[in-house]
């Protein structure tokens, strides 16, 4: 999975999700620091839970995680001695406390969202729903 993308949603942080729709604008990062735009993703309320809509461009194809983190920072911070990238995230957003990941509709942290597939367009090929989670917000963005 392609990481240096992902942290990017790590602006998204838990507490509730008014009628209308949220938008976060995503960064590419990596160990040096936070990057161009690539694009934002839509977060909407649906009865069945929660939908991220990708936005997105510039991305290499195939399979990417994506994940909402708890702290809202996308800056590199040192992991094993080095500078990571988007290390300032810090882990999977989990307010339940599970400590573990899981799937989006399983027993795991509530960060765990979908993959994203990128088709050779250089955009995803989808949204991505998380059923689990009805609460959401996403007031910050990494930038």
């Amino acid at each position: 999975m392609k990481r240096w993308m992902m942290a990017a949603l790590a602006s998204c942080c838990a507490a509730s999700l008014h009628a209308a729709d949220k938008t976060v604008e995503l960064n590419a990062v990596d160990a040096n620091g936070v990057g161009s735009s690539v694009g934002k993703v839509v977060i909407s309320q649906s009865p069945y839970g929660v939908v991220f809509t990708p936005e997105l461009h510039d991305l290499e194809p195939g399979v990417h995680g994506f994940h909402v983190h708890s702290k809202p920072s996308c800056d590199p911070a040192p992991k094993d001695g080095q500078p990571s990238a988007a290390e300032a995230a810090g882990g999977h957003w989990d307010p339940k406390g599970t400590g573990k990941h899981g799937l989006p509709w399983g027993e795991g942290h509530l960060g765990d969202l979908p993959a994203l597939l990128v088709t050779a367009t250089a955009r995803p090929a989808s949204p991505c729903w998380h059923p689990a989670s009805r609460a959401w917000t996403s007031s910050r963005t990494c930038r």
